[in-house]
């Protein structure tokens, strides 16, 4: 289940930063023009996802966390006298690295776009 929700979320990720990279198309290509390397654009593309993928696991824990463990004391808190949780800080410790690498990872197709955009391309429009 966490395999599914981590692809859709990237697909999404991938999704917003194509958009993004389309709606910047002109100043991409003025940055070309006035002799920005596309290694400097790649590395803008890249840290827009990093950012991006910050700010949900940071909003996505935050928010999970108190309405799974509600949840779960809604579910079995009642069958029981005593209700006591522990939270798998082991396992969100491994899955946040994963989640930062994923997102570089669905930055690669947009900033490759963003790279092959010509300089001349954003001065004739």
């Amino acid at each position: 289940m966490l395999a599914i929700t981590v692809t859709i979320s990237l697909t999404g990720l991938a999704n917003q930063l194509a958009l993004s990279v389309i709606e910047r198309t002109n100043e991409i290509s003025m940055l070309r023009a006035l002799g920005t390397r596309r290694g400097a654009i790649r590395m803008s593309i890249a840290i827009e996802a990093l950012v991006l993928t910050v700010i949900g696991t940071v909003i996505g824990l935050l928010v999970g966390l108190p309405l799974g463990l509600a949840g779960v004391k809604a579910q079995i808190g009642g069958m029981t006298g005593q209700f006591t949780t522990r939270l798998p800080w082991d396992q969100i410790s491994v899955l946040i690295p994963v989640i930062l690498i994923a997102g570089l990872l669905a930055s690669t197709i947009p900033a490759r776009n963003a790279t092959r955009i010509q300089a001349a391309q954003g001065l004739t429009s």
